[in-house]
């Protein structure tokens, strides 16, 4: 039983040498190597454009930071100008009455 066994795992050792080096198993395990090359490749590009986006999520926080900044610029200076305006008038008004 145990030399029957030898001579079978001889026997699959021989054969898998031999498959191994048939130019179709060369093939094969280019087309397995150039997989594993592009999988890599794609992690690679999945790993950038995670980065990228977080980049682009950071910016457009910055920008709606910057455009609300702006609009209470904007509003508090139609605010002043308003006051200025409303403040000439009345003083233009009151000279207007003292004559």
């Amino acid at each position: 039983m145990k030399v029957l066994s030898m001579c079978f795992s001889i026997l699959q050792s021989i054969l898998r040498k031999k498959i191994f080096q048939s130019p179709f198993m060369k093939v094969v395990n280019e087309a397995e190597m150039m997989s594993l090359n592009q999988q890599k490749r794609i992690e690679e590009l999945e790993a950038q454009l995670r980065e990228a986006e977080d980049i682009v999520r950071d910016l457009r926080a910055e920008l709606r930071e910057v455009q609300d900044e702006l609009e209470k610029l904007t509003k508090n200076s139609i605010q002043c100008s308003s006051e200025q305006k409303s403040g000439h008038d009345a003083i233009t008004s009151s000279l207007m009455n003292s004559l």
